[in-house]
């Protein structure tokens, strides 16, 4: 359908597409020409959009490495794990023989090889591009990164590093469904025909059309469900225990307890970080470097001579590893050294 193809920001902002027109070679311009033949109509917008890239400046922002595919890989691979068995192994084949020939893909799309364009719209990171398998779209954030992704239906997810959706071809028909891995913000685009569902490792969440928050995965003993507007239906895969939430409602999925805990929520302590803000409110020190480690795909290690107590309060937007770890660190009484996607942590005392 024409709302389904992509307008020209959408070119604009698709890191595959931009990497074709910036780098080509025989495996991108026969998947761009091919994609072209089978859509004619937008031949205006496409060579719109190519020339338009060809003029401009971009900043190239290159942060691929092993760890950062294994990690995604895995994501996406926990998402997958919830099809049927042949599902699984279908989609799971496809990653392992394509890999080398569609690499470009799977770095630009998937692992996040960037381009922004150096305006005011290319702020935040749009994902317009996907990798298929089979009838499924999958869109996945590297570690230390947050992605926004438009669905079909206009409703915009913004994804939490390390996390995953997919939905299937027939999206949008009956029922509108994304499978997610992690934590995505939801802004749903309302639809009483067509109700919006996210299933997760635990939860099951319906909405007609709302923005809420849902942090659920599989390594996770806690499920959470936040509200920011509307009403959303939130219940248990396992028991089918539901609960209704309201506006600055959460419910809690506890695995040990088995049931869902509904309360108020601290906005910022939930939602700050899809508006690309890390914040802490009282944290002691092992979930603050948790924290950390999650918003920057890194590993932290503390010397074991090094005793962190106390808590943290405070916020950072758009800031440097370096420079939470200094801010921290001053009141923590500890240094640091980062050597890659590894940080340091020893007593400045």
């Amino acid at each position: 359908m024409e709302s389904n193809q992509p307008n020209i920001e959408q070119f604009l902002s698709n890191s595959s597409f931009v990497k074709w027109v910036k780098e080509p070679d025989d495996v991108s311009n026969e998947f761009w020409n091919n994609w072209l033949l089978n859509n004619p109509d937008k031949k205006e917008t496409f060579e719109l959009a190519k020339n338009i890239i060809q003029n401009l400046a971009y900043k190239h922002q290159y942060h691929l490495d092993k760890q950062e595919l294994d990690a995604m890989f895995e994501s996406i691979k926990s998402t997958v794990a919830q099809n049927s068995d042949a599902e699984k192994q279908h989609a799971i084949s496809i990653f392992t023989n394509n890999l080398k020939r569609f690499w470009w893909v799977a770095a630009s799309v998937v692992i996040g090889i960037t381009y922004s364009l150096q305006t005011e719209f290319a702020k935040e990171r749009l994902m317009t591009s996907v990798l298929t398998m089979g009838n499924k779209q999958f869109y996945g954030a590297n570690p230390g990164e947050r992605i926004k992704v438009i669905l079909p239906d206009g409703s915009i997810v913004t994804l939490q590093g390390g996390s995953s959706i997919s939905y299937n071809s027939d999206f949008q028909d009956t029922i509108r469904k994304v499978e997610l891995n992690g934590q995505a913000f939801f802004d749903v685009v309302k639809n009483p025909q067509k109700p919006f569902v996210v299933e997760s490792k635990h939860l099951r969440t319906r909405v007609l059309g709302t923005s809420f928050s849902v942090n659920d995965s599989e390594k996770d003993a806690i499920g959470k469900v936040a509200v920011r507007t509307g009403k959303v239906s939130m219940s248990v895969v396992e028991n089918h225990q539901s609960e209704i939430l309201t506006p600055s409602k959460m419910g809690v999925w506890h695995k040990a307890q088995k049931q869902i805990e509904v309360s108020t929520f601290d906005s910022k302590s939930e939602l700050a970080w899809k508006d690309n803000i890390l914040y802490f409110s009282k944290d002691d020190m092992p979930s603050v470097l948790s924290k950390i480690e999650t918003w920057y795909g890194v590993k932290i290690i503390v010397d074991p001579a090094l005793k962190l107590k106390g808590r943290y309060s405070g916020e950072f937007y758009d800031e440097s590893l370096e420079n939470v770890l200094t801010g921290i660190g001053f009141t923590s009484g500890f240094d640091f050294e980062i050597k890659g996607k590894e940080v340091k942590i020893v007593s400045n005392r």
